[in-house]
């Protein structure tokens, strides 16, 4: 038996959200949030190795959870998904520890 890895993906579109659990379930397990103080409660729960984040959330800069998130969850990789059309936004991100940049919207081969 094998064991799926588990995802978490953050964003406040809810379209998009189900989009990509649409297009991760098959090989992952996904749980969505809307929001980042309730996929913090998970990461503080369990391991995740990876999370989708969208860079602009209302409540918060995707960016200034990545440096919160990187130090207190080394473990777990962050990918930024995001409308963000600057590529210099794209390198920031990826020099404070992201592990990729997805732009919005997504092709599934992306994820």
């Amino acid at each position: 038996m094998t064991t799926q890895h588990e995802i978490l993906v953050v964003d406040d579109d809810l379209i998009l959200l189900q989009a990509m659990e649409s297009a991760l379930a098959p090989f992952y397990r996904v749980e969505t949030f809307s929001n980042s103080a309730a996929a913090y409660t998970v990461l503080k729960r369990k391991t995740i190795p990876l999370v989708i984040l969208d860079l602009h959330l209302p409540e918060v800069y995707g960016l200034d959870l990545l440096k919160r998130w990187k130090v207190e969850f080394p473990e777990t990789e962050i990918i930024f998904c995001s409308g963000e059309q600057k590529v210099e936004k794209a390198i920031e991100c990826l020099r404070h520890g992201a592990s990729d940049f997805i732009s919005k919207p997504f092709k599934k081969d992306d994820l």
